[in-house]
């Protein structure tokens, strides 16, 4: 029984040191009232908008990746477009069309 003890403490060390943020992909609708963009979607490993000037049309999906605090979504036209990780229910960007706070919804 004392065998399996270091044995077992590495395993619960391991796994969770593994389950600390450093997660690929990030689920859920997040929204905001101070963006261009009302809705912003992650399913899938991709992301979509719903850009809000009255027409409510939703945006073709893009590829992300979650990295160093922050979400990264891959845009063909601008690269890769920053949202830095607030808390688990809140993201922030500071790029123009995009800038504003967004919170889980």
């Amino acid at each position: 029984m004392k065998k399996l003890r270091p044995f077992f403490i590495l395993t619960v060390l391991v796994l969770a040191l593994s389950a600390c943020g450093n997660s690929q992909f990030i689920e859920g609708t997040f929204v905001s009232q101070d963006s261009l963009i009302s809705e912003i979607q992650f399913k899938n490993g991709e992301v979509s908008m719903v850009v809000s000037l009255g027409l409510d049309s939703r945006t073709p999906s893009f590829k992300y990746q979650v990295r160093n605090g922050a979400i990264y979504i891959k845009d063909p036209e601008k690269g890769d477009v920053p949202f830095t990780i607030v808390d688990k229910d809140t993201i922030h960007c500071d790029v123009f069309g995009l800038a504003g706070t967004y919170t889980r919804k």
